[in-house]
């Protein structure tokens, strides 16, 4: 039952996950391990320490969507470049970008299971 793990990657980054965190576990292993370098500096996340993040953060925006440049896929892993765009629940009307993203996923029956992200706010 393998499905393409590019399409797993935009469904995932595509859905409301910032509104819906539990939307993660159709696509993130219970056990997975994130390392996230930003400007805040390198984090090691567990599953619920990302999903606490992401759910803060949805309580910014209004509505979130990634426009991607790259995404490869070889064998287990899939590498992609996204720029995410955002409007707020202020200024709903304003389409911004909030950060473009590197992202290197690993997956494992059809999940993710290491998660590296590189972040830079726009």
């Amino acid at each position: 039952m393998s499905k393409n793990k590019k399409q797993r990657i935009k469904q995932l980054l595509e859905s409301s996950f910032y509104k819906n965190p539990d939307a993660m576990k159709e696509f993130l292993a219970p056990e997975i391990k994130i390392k996230w370098m930003s400007a805040q500096g390198t984090q090691h996340l567990g599953y619920e320490v990302f999903q606490n993040k992401i759910e803060q953060m949805g309580k910014s925006y209004e509505e979130l969507n990634a426009d991607f440049s790259h995404l490869i896929e070889e064998e287990d892993t899939v590498a992609g470049k996204f720029t995410f765009w955002m409007t707020t629940i202020e200024n709903p009307d304003e389409v911004d970008p909030v950060a473009t993203f590197m992202l290197l996923a690993r997956f494992e029956q059809n999940l993710v299971t290491e998660l590296e992200l590189m972040s830079v706010l726009n």
